[in-house]
């Protein structure tokens, strides 16, 4: 029996969890994407941190940091974003870890059952 009567003969169980299983692998993709995109963001809210705290002056003879026209009303409110969105981040990420444990922690994708 050629591939394509095969698969048109299916039973419908075995076409079921050939269905679930594809569904499967993408909703686990998604919330595998949906955490990598929140650690990249904290990454990049980390770095501009380290770039908003780094007070480097600009030479050895001067204590002005290494900012030309440094505002400190802007630096502390940039600063109190930064963190905030930081912090807000990492309650996501939270979330976002305990939803992929909670749906997809037990999966073993050697299981994964794909129609031949």
């Amino acid at each position: 029996m050629g591939k394509f009567l095969q698969m048109m003969s299916q039973n419908d169980s075995k076409a079921l969890v050939a269905r679930a299983s594809q569904i499967n692998v993408q909703a686990k993709i998604a919330q595998q994407n949906i955490v990598q995109n929140l650690k990249n963001s904290i990454a990049e809210v980390e770095i501009e941190i380290q770039n908003l705290t780094d007070f480097a002056p600009d030479t050895t003879q001067s204590l002005r940091p290494g900012v030309k026209g440094w505002n400190p009303t802007k630096w502390a409110s940039d600063l109190q974003e930064a963190k905030t969105r930081l912090y807000e981040l990492n309650v996501e990420l939270k979330i976002a870890e305990k939803t992929f444990e909670e749906f997809f922690g037990g999966d073993d994708d050697t299981d994964i059952q794909v129609a031949e």
